[in-house]
């Protein structure tokens, strides 16, 4: 804490004095084309993972997995994600326009559906983690017994969870004006050891499941490799599908894990100009979703055929549309033309 107080001391300080308000002007001109680049990302993000949304939703072959439960999760939390980048951005920018005078409390609001999103990615990549844990230890449990209240039970808790990380952070901030609120997508999250913990160890489990997860299944397939193709085969797509999901999880830490660190860096920096300059390179982590939706579509064969079949139905749909509206002028002008004939044999 001690040093992002001094950096919003010595902001403010700056703020107060004549030469200081050449570096605020500098600070937003630098940091405007991020906020552009992250409203983008914010839209691009909700777009696609909308897309994976409905196309899983109206997949009957895929609704009838319980593996696709807990993707259609991460997709919803992809789209809070991209929601959150959004609401960022546009907040960020009327700050601009008011010399960046910010609260607190407000902060925490504009910074809300972000943070409950981030939480709820790292919760539903751990859920995902248990669900495979099940369908690979207990496989007699998971197809009998593992009935739908058991996982959206699951899916609540993790709700709840990332609603209980947000009532801390709320509770660990000050009611002052502050600074912070003018950098990019940053709030309290990063300054409690406590809060930090719980975005860390959710996401060491999840690793740490899917690696013993692997080693499980490559076992599997080389004790069975000559003896049954059907079985082997089996197990190939469930080694195929904890890759995918890991590949996600390493995605996610890659960027925006990553991207929290930068941010950390750059406020260890008194003089906020260098603070600036620095949490530029933590644009990268903004584009996790749109990673998140490439990683599923390449690697996924029936992620694939979900959008696809989607993208499909409503080209065939406009179609018809542009059909429909081609040929109704057509039968209209040969109706008329009828008419006009049967009125003049009639006179």
């Amino acid at each position: 804490m001690g040093k992002i107080e001094d950096f919003n001391n010595t902001f403010a300080l700056n703020i107060s004095k004549k030469e200081g308000k050449h570096d605020v002007n500098e600070w937003l001109d630098l940091l405007k084309p991020t906020i552009y680049v992250l409203l983008i990302s914010g839209i691009v993000t909700f777009v696609l993972n909308l897309l994976s949304l409905i196309a899983l939703g109206l997949d009957k072959n895929v609704g009838c997995h319980n593996k696709f439960v807990f993707l259609r999760y991460l997709c919803f939390a992809y789209c809070l994600f991209g929601i959150g980048l959004v609401v960022i951005s546009s907040e960020k920018l009327q700050h601009f326009s008011s010399n960046c005078n910010a609260i607190t409390n407000n902060c925490f609001w504009e910074n809300f559906l972000f943070e409950v999103s981030l939480f709820q990615i790292i919760d539903g990549n751990l859920c995902a983690a248990l669900d495979r844990c099940f369908a690979i230890f207990a496989p007699a449990y998971y197809c009998q017994k593992y009935k739908r209240f058991v996982k959206f039970g699951i899916l609540t808790l993790a709700i709840l969870h990332s609603i209980l990380v947000e009532i801390q952070i709320y509770y660990s901030m000050q009611n002052s004006r502050s600074w912070r609120c003018c950098m990019v997508a940053v709030s309290s999250l990063y300054d409690s050891w406590s809060i930090k913990a719980q975005l860390i160890l959710p996401i060491m489990i999840t690793i740490l499941l899917y690696i013993v997860l692997i080693v499980f299944i490559k076992f599997k397939i080389n004790k069975i490799k000559e003896e049954d193709n059907s079985a082997h085969l089996h197990y190939q797509l469930k080694e195929k599908l904890l890759i995918t999901l890991i590949l996600c999880v390493l995605s996610y830490i890659l960027t925006i894990v990553l991207t929290i660190i930068v941010i950390n860096i750059a406020y260890s920096h008194c003089k906020f100009i260098d603070a600036v300059h620095i949490s530029q390179y933590a644009l990268f982590g903004y584009f996790s979703g749109i990673v998140h939706f490439v990683l599923l579509f390449y690697r996924t064969e029936e992620f694939r055929i979900a959008i696809l079949n989607i993208i499909t139905n409503w080209k065939t749909l406009q179609m018809r549309k542009i059909n429909t509206c081609s040929i109704l002028p057509e039968n209209r002008s040969c109706t008329i033309k009828k008419s006009k004939a049967t009125t003049s044999v009639i006179s």
